[in-house]
């Protein structure tokens, strides 16, 4: 803790990121397991199990350690990113932020999860929001999951109204999601909901829909996973998640 001793800590990212440039990654990835698992201990007793005082799952810790650590062997032992080779999370070419969202869904569940998360052109996180939402589902893979991607568009352009941000750009890993927003094909599977997002749409003009591989939306990804262990939605504003802070730190390394 001597190292940071001087340092203004307004917030919990504050703190990871000064971590994350005065620590060895070996420190850094246990501060983050502890924190994790404090909050999540601490959302089981307060709103799942109320009367629980079961012991810690620190198998959970360790699933979520190595798939961190899968996630950053991506770049491991080449050399800084090229044109051709881009970031895994790309800033905005403009000041506003982003919202990347994404979407989970396990077959045959009547429901969906979504996540998303508004990052400015530095990758400094405004706000996220994690979702679980109730519906059927077509019987057919497929389109379930592209309704489930196209639910969390929804909601992320629904989450960036109710917080007043204004955004110029929703990000997502599901292509031919995007490409039936974007071409507004309403005779789709997932027509309905298009119609809703555009319909949402006019409120926010300006708002174009891009398509961004998983590497580059992994802390939605993450959001939208997590939602599913969850008996209550998440909504975060000026403040990171503390079991996305790896992702983040991850996305602008």
């Amino acid at each position: 803790m001597r190292h940071i001793s001087n340092l203004v800590r307004d917030s919990v990212q504050d703190l990871l990121f000064a971590f994350l440039h005065s620590h060895p990654k070996g420190e850094l990835d246990l501060i983050c397991s502890a924190m994790w698992l404090i909050w999540h201990r601490l959302n089981q007793i307060l709103f799942s199990a109320p009367n629980s005082r079961a012991t810690p799952n620190w198998n959970q810790i360790f699933e979520w350690l190595t798939e961190y650590h899968d996630q950053g062997k991506v770049f491991q032992g080449r050399a800084a990113p090229s044109a051709t080779s881009p970031p895994k999370w790309q800033p905005t070419s403009t000041n506003l932020p982003k919202l990347n969202v994404d979407a989970s869904v396990l077959s045959g569940c009547t429901y969906v999860t979504v996540g998303g998360v508004l990052r400015d052109h530095q990758g400094i996180v405004y706000g996220a929001f994690d979702q679980k939402i109730q519906g059927n589902l077509s019987p057919v893979a497929a389109e379930a999951e592209a309704e489930a991607e196209a639910v969390a568009v929804r909601e992320g352009l629904l989450f960036s109204q109710r917080s007043g941000w204004k955004i110029d750009i929703i990000e997502s890993d599901a292509s031919t999601v995007i490409e039936a927003i974007n071409k507004c094909q309403l005779t789709s599977p997932i027509g309905p909901l298009i119609s809703e997002i555009h319909h949402l749409k006019t409120t926010s003009p300006g708002i174009i829909f891009t398509f961004t591989p998983r590497l580059g939306n992994s802390v939605a990804h993450s959001l939208a996973k997590q939602a599913m262990e969850r008996n209550v939605c998440g909504l975060w504003t000026n403040a990171i998640p503390l079991f996305i802070a790896p992702y983040v730190i991850l996305d602008v390394g």
